[in-house]
């Protein structure tokens, strides 16, 4: 459990905003809700309506999703142009009326980017049969042939990017191994 110093949260605007105060360019969803859920139990919050909720983890396959309640990260302005992420995770934010808000508020000088992870990060067995018989590789060349693996890799490869999204496809070819 991480709780982050540079971590704070302002409790008395709405959309409540947490404040990343430092040069920090990374931040992982679960060292967010441990600080978050820290910084809540604290008595100077304690009034104040729950921040944060957060489910997934199950068995370590699952990702983190985590949704903000009325309130948004905002990372610090350092006076140069940098790029910021939020990674590990899931991470959506609700306003005060339970409508779907930004969970990256503005600030100058700043590009922040959160990556989206899905249930199914590693391609399950069924994705992979389903795609090698649309493009006609029969299902039993995983199982049969090992030693050409690689080549069954390239020719899924183009049909993966568009199942599955271009990008980190392209490091999880070792699944088939």
């Amino acid at each position: 459990m991480a709780i982050l110093e540079e971590i704070t949260v302002d409790w008395d605007v709405s959309p409540r905003i947490v404040n990343v105060n430092s040069g920090t360019g990374e931040l992982t969803i679960q060292d967010l809700y441990d600080t978050l859920r820290y910084l809540a139990s604290q008595p100077d919050a304690m009034d104040d309506a729950e921040i944060v909720d957060a489910g997934g983890k199950e068995g370590g396959v699952v990702a983190i999703t985590m949704t903000l309640k009325n309130a948004q990260i905002q990372f610090q302005d350092t006076g140069t142009p940098r790029l910021c992420k939020v990674l590990g995770g899931n991470l959506f934010a609700l306003d005060v009326d339970g409508y779907d808000i930004n969970p990256i508020a503005y600030n100058t000088n700043v590009t922040a980017t959160f990556a989206q992870s899905t249930a199914a990060a590693l391609v399950q067995d069924a994705d992979i049969d389903t795609i090698m018989t649309r493009i006609g590789v029969p299902t039993s060349t995983l199982a049969s042939d090992l030693d050409d693996i690689q080549s069954t890799v390239n020719v899924l490869h183009p049909e993966l990017k568009t199942e599955h999204g271009s990008g980190l496809w392209e490091k999880r070819r070792g699944i088939f191994k």
